[in-house]
């Protein structure tokens, strides 16, 4: 997935956008996940969301109970997603990043166990591979304490969460120099393996002219 890095034909935000932005800076803080403290908010939150809530990881019997982690957070940034009036981190994800050896992101492994060369398909140095995009269940569903206005009930159904912490990954991929995201995105009913679907671009040249956002991105 390559980034569009231009920005070009930004516009200023318009009234209804500064009042999202609003709203985002009253109820959130993103941080990156760059202290010792912080990233053990972080595995400790994956836990809850990908072993507890979902069953879809084991946790790691050498790790200490209730945090999930693996060796690729040696290489990855790591953000949070805090709620500011319980004080509590609700939202994480991490960008691995390459290594000098060929085929080091999880991604390039699984494609070429299926036969897939990845870099025929983007450059290895400017690659990362986001995941562990996790928010927690309480706070996908429950009342964020927003409000009780239209805006108020359609963010604690977690738009403004998931929007952020992409905002958050897309400045941490600006700052590193990356130009593709890579991701696992569909699961296979058993085992492992690679799912392969094709893109139909004009669909998808369709589907961006419908986000108002795309014509007043601001970063």
């Amino acid at each position: 997935m390559p980034l569009d890095k231009s920005f070009a034909g930004v516009t200023s935000p318009s009234k209804n956008d500064e009042s999202l932005v609003d709203r985002f800076d009253a109820y959130f803080q993103l941080l990156s996940a760059n202290t010792k403290d912080l990233i053990e908010q972080a595995f400790a939150l994956r836990y809850q969301v990908y072993c507890m809530e979902r069953q879809f990881l084991e946790g790691d019997g050498e790790q200490p109970s209730g945090f999930e982690s693996d060796d690729y957070d040696q290489h990855a940034v790591h953000s949070l997603l805090l709620h500011k009036p319980h004080d509590a981190a609700i939202g994480t994800a991490r960008l691995i990043l390459p290594q000098a050896k060929p085929n080091s992101l999880p991604i390039q492994q699984l494609l070429k166990k299926n036969g897939i060369n990845s870099p025929d398909y983007f450059p290895n140095d400017s690659v990362a591979e986001v995941s562990r995009f996790a928010i927690s269940k309480d706070y996908r569903r429950r009342n964020l304490d927003i409000g009780s206005s239209t805006s108020g009930r359609r963010d604690r159904h977690g738009n403004l969460p998931c929007l952020g912490m992409i905002e958050m990954l897309l400045r941490q991929s600006v700052e590193l120099g990356v130009d593709y995201w890579g991701a696992v995105l569909q699961r296979l009913p058993r085992g492992r393996g690679c799912v392969v679907a094709d893109v139909d671009l004009n669909r998808e040249a369709t589907a961006r002219t419908s986000f108002p956002a795309l014509d007043h991105r601001v970063l």
